[in-house]
């Protein structure tokens, strides 16, 4: 350190004839330059994949250091480096500065001729036919060129061509051949980043379980994928050891061939397209196409939907353009679940038996009925879990009612769940009727999967006991109640009639009152007064009438005097002969009283009269607009002389 720093000297020539002086100038700098790392290992990469790793430099110097050159002594182009944009020429004394970037890119060697990667969709797709099955040359064509670069990995590895090496020199102004060993390795590239074998779990036929196969992409170009199952292909047993033997897939004691039980989808919201028309989603029948971008990775999921109570096997062949194919084992047990009930089986000949004996009924016949009679009879059956998946009992129904009905009743109805090989207790009550001496009825339990397993719940009575028994049956605690309540609501409705009969009673009496009222107050005629046609007969309402003659040979009789002129003005009438009747001063009324009287009914004035009056009475109304029409002088001839008449009768009355 002491010596660090610009020293200046000179070298001195001596010779027989001249003294040469040259001046020196020396700086001295104490420190190194260092790679960080000194031996860079750049990750595992294959064709369509670069790798890099950033090269750094420690300068120990305590002044700046300038970068004059980086450059690779290796001849493998595969192996280049790049400057950083914006970074500076100089290295900062006692730091790390960052200079370049290593970078290995397989595929800058190959070419077309590398072990990985093709076209897959132009050539390979316009293959495969929208049918169940694909034609036979589409997996021949699709085995045989990954079988071919499968070959060209293998001979790579085989001759240690997998691991290169290259050589850095970096020179600065400071310090020169500073070196930097890279080192990079090839690999076979694979996108299915879960395991795989997929091994499901028991499940039921009547439902669905789930496996997830993860997928990433480990290259830097969009990765185009279709899964398809083994049984749309025409002939897969040529292929199917190969497939296993190659993947190192478990082996398995038999491969269905023809299975569709295994289906691969995906919840895509927004599905990707490609340029070249390839679009995610399920394509054809059963096959799913996704596209990966780089770096991307993604979950499907492999649906197993059993169709019998066996272990079934198959294969998913994942075609892609990076390793042309891939595949994935699946393996699942389909079973149901079983259900036992006091031992038996479901169906028609399970029938859980409810007895009824004469014992048990013998409340039927007793005449002291201490206690209240009770016919309800209890039976314990056991529930048995006999399948090899877990139930989850959802409902109990008894003939489509939920827990109870027709008499039989489930105690312990709520859900409960048995594992494989448990059992539970369930307590069923029966309570008849006594309509029938056989009661037949379905039990039915219901599991959360959908399944349903009905036995037959089979009472019987003795038949002779039916109709005592009815008898002998306890009313229900409501019935009393309910006679209560109906009774109230028929007292008030007969109430309710009764008032409103009254209320339309006095509507339609009321007016009848008052119109008897009415009469009563203003008779027709007054009180005490006979009924006088004199008075009735030589008054006219509507004019006066002319003169009648008086016969000179009656000592009884009238005549009317007066001329054309009308009631209003102030016509009169007079008696010719002396009064026969002791109230005659009153004979001589108004046109007013006339028509007051003739508005009255007939009926009325006849009862106020004998019958014989009447009679006589009747034909003497006058009607005055025949009389001025011209018969006036028949009519008061004729009238005088019946007014003389009647007078006559009633004098001798």
């Amino acid at each position: 350190k002491k010596l660090e720093g610009i020293h200046d000297g000179a070298i001195q020539i001596t010779t027989d004839y001249e003294i040469l002086t040259i001046p020196v100038k020396a700086v001295i700098a104490v420190g190194s330059l260092t790679c960080f790392p000194k031996h860079m290992v750049l990750p595992p990469s294959f064709p369509g994949k670069v790798v890099h790793q950033s090269l750094n430099i420690m300068n120990s110097f305590s002044q700046k250091v300038k970068i004059q050159q980086i450059r690779s002594l290796s001849e493998d182009v595969r192996f280049y480096y790049k400057r950083l944009r914006g970074n500076k020429e100089d290295l900062e004394p006692g730091k790390k500065s960052k200079i370049a970037n290593i970078y290995f890119d397989p595929g800058l060697q190959c070419g077309d001729h590398c072990y990985v990667g093709l076209p897959f969709l132009s050539k390979s797709e316009p293959k495969v036919q929208p049918g169940v099955a694909m034609q036979e040359d589409t997996w021949d064509a699709d085995w045989d060129l990954h079988q071919s670069l499968f070959k060209g990995w293998m001979g790579i590895k085989e001759n240690s061509g997998h691991r290169l090496s290259a050589l850095f020199e970096v020179n600065t102004d400071l310090q020169k051949n500073i070196l930097s060993k890279i080192t990079a390795e090839l690999s076979w590239p694979s996108i299915i980043s879960s395991p795989r074998h997929l091994k499901f779990p028991l499940t039921n036929t009547n439902c669905s379980s789930e496996e997830e196969i993860t997928l990433e992409n480990p290259a830097d170009v969009p990765v185009y994928i279709q899964f398809i199952p083994l049984a749309l292909y025409s002939n897969p047993s040529v292929f199917v050891d190969k497939l296993i033997s190659r993947f190192n897939l478990s082996k398995v004691a038999k491969v269905d061939l023809r299975t569709l039980e295994f289906q691969v989808f995906r919840n895509s919201a927004h599905p990707l397209q490609s340029s070249t028309g390839f679009t995610e989603g399920l394509s054809r029948h059963s096959i799913l196409n996704l596209i990966l971008k780089p770096g991307e990775k993604k979950s499907v999921k492999v649906k197993f939907t059993p169709i019998h109570n066996r272990t079934v096997s198959s294969l998913i062949i994942i075609r892609n353009n990076l390793t042309v194919v891939d595949a994935v084992m699946v393996q699942g047990q389909g079973t149901t679940e079983n259900l036992r009930v006091a031992g038996k089986l479901p169906g028609p000949g399970s029938s859980l038996r409810f007895k009824i004996t004469e014992a048990l009924l013998k409340d039927c016949t007793d005449s002291l009925k201490l206690r209240e009679p009770n016919f309800t009879l209890k039976r314990t059956f056991k529930v048995e879990n006999t399948g090899q998946l877990p139930i989850h009992i959802e409902t109990i129904e008894v003939s489509g009612y939920s827990c109870e009905g027709y008499g039989f009743k489930v105690v312990n109805c709520q859900e409960f769940a048995l594992s494989a090989n448990a059992s539970k207790d369930i307590i069923i009550l029966f309570t008849p009727d006594f309509t029938a001496s056989r009661v037949i009825r379905e039990l039915k339990f219901i599991t959360t999967s959908g399944s349903e397993f009905v036995f037959v719940l089979n009472a019987s009575l003795p038949y002779h006991m039916l109709a005592t028994c009815a008898e002998a049956l306890p009313r229900p605690n409501w019935e009393l109640a309910l006679y209560i309540i109906i009774s109230g609501i028929m007292s008030a409705l007969f109430l309710l009639v009764i008032g409103t009969a009254y209320l339309e009673a006095q509507g339609i009496w009321e007016p009848f009152r008052r119109r008897l009222s009415f009469e009563a107050s203003n008779p027709p005629f007054d009180v005490g007064r006979p009924f006088d046609l004199r008075r009735i007969v030589g008054i006219s309402s509507e004019g006066n009438l002319n003169t009648l003659s008086c016969d000179p040979g009656h000592s009884r009789g009238f005549c009317g005097a007066g001329g054309s002129s009308s009631r209003t003005s102030g016509g009169s009438h007079k008696q010719c002969g002396p009064p026969v009747h002791p109230h005659s001063s009153h004979s001589n009324r108004n046109s007013a009283d006339v028509e007051n009287v003739r508005a009255k009914n007939s009926s009325s004035t006849s009862s106020r009269t004998s019958a014989q009056a009447a009679s006589k009475a009747s034909p003497l109304v006058l009607d005055s607009s025949a009389v001025a029409q011209g018969h006036a002088a028949g009519r008061k001839s004729k009238a005088a002389k019946q007014s003389q008449h009647s007078s006559q009768h009633h004098v001798h009355s």
